[in-house]
């Protein structure tokens, strides 16, 4: 069976609010030779520019850290995120390092950036990596979350 499934039907689960609260209040930065600054308060077209410098239309930033929020050793995020970067450079997608933190400061989680990712290795990233969300934005967007397929079928994605 297949993440999210039990027999012949779909198992979804609502997002909950504490953890949607806590991806929300995030604060993403990427390092490199153009480093940003992601949070939900930027506005719409706050990182085109930055985009467009890179030749891309979107980003990601994933990590493969704390498997759907459970903490886990240093060692073991660390061995998963070796994992993820083998599996981005594996995709022959450009990418640089990147870091979620808490706002306040009090948690953080290497990541990395990744450049226009396609929707359905995003998907498997998420799956394979045991992630509940990750970060994109897009020219002419803002901030936003790519949810694990098990959140998508709710109410609140549109489809009941």
């Amino acid at each position: 069976m297949g993440v999210g499934e039990r027999g012949d039907r779909a198992v979804t689960a609502a997002i909950p609010a504490d953890l949607k609260a806590a991806y929300e209040a995030t604060v993403v930065n990427i390092f490199g030779d153009d480093p940003a600054v992601w949070s939900f308060a930027n506005p719409v077209g706050t990182h085109d520019r930055w985009l467009a410098r890179r030749g891309a239309v979107a980003a990601v930033v994933i990590t493969a850290w704390n498997p759907f929020s459970r903490s886990e050793s240093p060692e073991r995020n660390t061995a998963e995120n070796a994992a993820l970067r083998s599996a981005i450079a594996q995709a022959t997608l450009p990418w640089v390092s990147a870091v979620g933190t808490g706002q306040d400061g009090e948690w953080f989680e290497d990541s990395f950036c990744v450049f226009d990712v396609p929707d359905a290795l995003l998907d498997e990233w998420l799956v394979t990596f045991q992630q509940n969300a990750a970060f994109r934005v897009r020219i002419g967007g803002r901030v936003e979350l790519v949810w694990h397929e098990r959140f998508r079928c709710t109410p609140e994605h549109g489809i009941a």
